[in-house]
Formats: C-alpha cells, sequence, structure tokens
C-alpha cells in the first residue's frame, strides 16, 4: 500500500483500487516526497506543479468533519493552487465519483469512476478547474511531463488518453452540494409562449435541446454539423466542434445550449437571404421577444434563439438556448 493511502484519515468512502495502483506507481518512481503524516505524489516528476498534487486535506469551508456530507465526501488532492479540492464522493447510488470543490464555491463531478480520472490527469492539464476543463491544456510542459504516466494508464488498463476532456457543468453533484449546504436550486427561466414559426436546418438544433448526450436528437445535430460523436455523444467532442466552430453545454447530460459562431443564419433558417441581416429576420418572424443594442432575441418552440448583430445588423453568432437570462 502507497505512503500516502497510509497517510489518509479513515473514511467510509474507500480509496479504488486503480486510484492505489497509480499511487503505488508514482511512489515507486519518486514522484513525490513529504514526511510520513503528509506525503504528496503526482503524475509528473519533478518538484515544479504540473498538474493536481495528492495529498491529505480537509473540507474546512465546505462542511464540518462531523456531518452527513463529509462521510460521503473523501479530499485526495489539491486540483489547482488556488484551493481547489478534488475528492472522492459516493453517489446517491453508491459510487464513487471524482468531484472538484472550487476555491470560489463552485462544485462539480470530473471524472465518471477512478478510471476516468485516471484518464483526465494523463491529458496534461496543470489545473483541473472549471475554468481550465472543456479545452485542450495550455501547458505544453504539463503535457509532456505526463507522458510516462499516460503510457502507463493506456497499458494497465486499456484506456484511450483523450487529448482534452469536457468542460464542468451543472450536474447530480452541484445539486448535491447546494442540498447539504440549504442553498435552493436555481429557478428556469420561464419561457414565454409563442407561436413564431420557422423552419429549416435550425428544427434540427431545437430538437436535440432538452435530450441526453447520445440521444437520436444530438446525433442528427452532429450529422448536421459534420462533427464526429466521442464516447457516442458531443460533450467530449470539443476539438472537432471548435474545428465547425461551434459550442455546446451540457447539464445534468442534458444538451442545453448550441452556440454557432461559423453557421450562417440563413443557411439554417429556410426563407433568409444571404448574409441575413436583422431586418430580414424581423420580416420573417415578427417581433422578437426581447432586443438590445447588438442582439436580437426569439421565443420559438419553447426554446430561445438569440442573433447577435453587428453595426451593420448583420447577423453573426446564432445561439440557441433552453434557458436565458431574464
Amino acid at each position: 500500500m502507497s505512503r500516502l493511502h497510509d497517510a489518509l484519515p479513515p473514511h467510509p468512502v474507500a480509496v479504488p483500487d486503480e486510484l492505489e495502483a497509480a499511487w503505488t506507481w508514482m511512489e515507486a518512481r519518486g514522484h513525490g516526497g513529504g514526511p510520513d503524516e503528509r506525503p504528496h505524489l503526482t503524475a509528473y516528476p519533478g518538484t515544479r506543479v504540473l498538474g493536481p498534487v495528492f495529498t491529505p486535506g480537509t473540507l474546512e469551508g465546505w462542511f464540518t468533519p462531523d456531518s452527513a456530507a463529509a462521510r460521503r465526501l473523501r479530499p485526495i488532492a489539491d486540483a489547482a493552487g488556488d484551493g481547489s479540492l478534488l475528492a472522492l464522493w459516493e453517489d446517491d447510488g453508491g459510487h464513487t465519483r471524482a468531484v472538484v470543490l472550487g476555491s470560489e464555491g463552485a462544485a462539480h463531478q470530473v471524472a465518471d469512476s477512478a478510471r476516468d480520472l485516471l484518464a483526465l490527469l494523463a491529458v496534461g492539464y496543470d489545473e483541473v478547474t472549471e475554468y481550465s476543463l472543456g479545452l485542450p491544456p495550455d501547458d505544453e510542459d504539463a503535457v509532456e511531463a505526463v507522458g510516462a504516466f499516460r503510457a502507463w494508464v493506456r497499458d494497465t488498463f486499456d484506456l484511450e488518453v483523450p487529448e482534452e476532456w469536457p468542460g464542468v457543468e451543472d450536474d447530480a453533484f452541484s445539486a448535491w452540494v447546494r442540498r447539504e449546504l440549504g442553498e435552493p436550486e436555481p429557478e428556469p427561466t420561464p419561457v414565454p409562449s409563442s407561436d413564431t414559426e420557422i423552419g429549416g436546418d435550425i428544427e434540427v438544433v431545437l430538437a436535440a435541446l432538452g435530450t441526453p448526450d447520445g440521444s437520436p436528437e444530438v446525433r442528427a445535430l452532429a450529422a448536421l454539423l459534420d462533427v464526429a460523436l466521442v464516447d457516442d455523444g458531443l460533450r467530449r467532442a470539443g476539438r472537432s466542434l471548435r474545428g465547425r466552430g461551434v459550442e455546446v453545454r451540457f447539464e445534468r447530460g442534458v444538451l442545453t445550449t448550441v452556440f454557432l459562431d461559423e453557421t450562417p443564419l440563413d443557411r439554417l433558417v429556410a426563407g433568409l437571404p444571404a448574409p441575413a441581416r436583422a431586418d430580414d429576420v424581423l420580416a420573417l418572424l415578427g417581433e422578437p421577444e426581447r432586443r438590445s443594442e447588438g442582439w436580437l432575441r426569439f421565443v420559438v418552440r419553447e426554446r430561445f434563439l438569440h442573433l447577435s448583430t453587428d453595426g451593420d445588423g448583420e447577423i453573426g453568432r446564432v445561439t440557441v438556448m433552453l434557458d436565458a437570462p431574464r
């Protein structure tokens, strides 16, 4: 058993065998140090911090040690240099997930299992936070530093390590933390009724919103965008999506927002000229639900269609979303 495992205080949430195997691998290669009562381990060699640092931690500032929440949440690492914690969380079904408690109060799941966590660490992020995930790692030294660990993860667990990791979302862990802290759930924006009619490929985008990743509707959206699914979904296809000028957001596994930067509106909405301008849209769809300088927002089939406009009234970014700020 690794020194780190021995140093962790007793806890109801067990350390998964895969994670202990990784700690043993790190320790055998001298990736860490510290005294027996507070050792630390990393997935990379040297003293420069190039990623999460596994070390005993506390939930101070989040939950008291004797709380019911603390019995389901076991800190195992510093996720970043700002005080963010990486922890193991036992969900309502008894499954162990990897989660991050951010220094500014955000709480998100980052991996479904210990194996997923090892794959995430092998990508090469210098920090595992909501600000770094969802994009390729931005520190080439960090990517290079975990090269040997990446090879070990692939060979030991037959895992494919991606080039980037999906962004965090408002998920089951986020909701659990809010409940445990006595915080209210965010209220969804009431969607005004609308009889706005619309046709064209935008219907594929509208239909995909509100469905889980990998659903037939999301698959149809991927086909429309000419983006290959990764792990049968779009959450991990960030690189391909960005190559098409597209960004997607999920909450609790459900598609909530699609941003389209390089798809002209006239290609999405039937009946618009190229290039489409604000006046053309108003003539086709009628008065928007809301408008301001630089944008128009319509309600279509209980979805929000937000259109950015430039100084000449030409339509730029197209955003389709389930919810919208009021």
